[in-house]
């Protein structure tokens, strides 16, 4: 969100000093302006109203973020030092809330046993499953990509390359975004080429992470 400082009075104020926000808030960083080079790690500064001078009528802004993995609702008080005409100096404090939603989203099944099957090309030696992603949270998910992970060793390595396994067969979930409460279907399917055994795992790429 954005907390703007306003100079609404008949004289100029001076924003002398602000007290560190605290956790989990913090000051998002700023551009930098046209022809200034920004310093290593970020915007030029993370606090544009820091040590400024508003002229009457003039404003800055803030931008503050709340980050939290989990849903939660926080509030502090944010306390700032300035001057301003004859006033002298004067310390105030603004109160800031937030609320984080909820990101999150539910595999079903979460594992798949394709069991044994005899070395065949025909479609009958073939186990089909559907998987479904649900987004179990308060906000939209993109989900950016589903791919195929495998830990093997041998002649299985090279089955993967030449004829994987496990195969994605459709995939209508990649590149979509899921609304609260929906869901999307995507379709493995296990048809070894060679013996062995061959865990994999398919990853999903998502706002949520992987």
């Amino acid at each position: 969100g954005q907390l703007k400082f306003e100079s609404v009075g008949t004289a100029p104020v001076q924003l002398v000093s602000f007290d560190t926000l605290a956790a989990p808030f913090s000051i998002s960083a700023n551009p930098c302006p046209v022809g200034i080079v920004a310093p290593v790690g970020g915007g030029c500064s993370p606090n544009p109203c820091q040590a400024g001078t508003l002229a009457v009528g003039e404003s800055c802004t803030v931008d503050i973020t709340l980050s939290s993995p989990v849903r939660t609702t926080r509030a502090t008080l944010w306390r700032f030092n300035w001057t301003g005409g004859s006033l002298g100096a004067q310390r105030s404090e603004v109160t800031i809330n937030g609320t984080v939603l909820a990101r999150s989203l539910s595999v079903s099944p979460t594992s798949v046993d394709a069991g044994t099957l005899p070395i065949s090309q025909t479609a009958s030696n073939k186990v089909t499953t559907t998987v479904t992603i649900t987004n179990t949270g308060e906000v939209p998910v993109a989900v950016q990509q589903i791919r195929t992970v495998y830990t093997l060793s041998g002649p299985a390595v090279l089955q993967t390359v030449r004829n994987p396994p496990w195969l994605l067969a459709a995939d209508p979930c990649s590149g979509t975004t899921l609304k609260p409460k929906e869901s999307c279907s995507y379709t493995v399917v296990f048809a070894p080429y060679i013996a062995g055994t061959f865990p994999a795992s398919f990853d999903i790429k998502s706002d949520v992470g992987t």
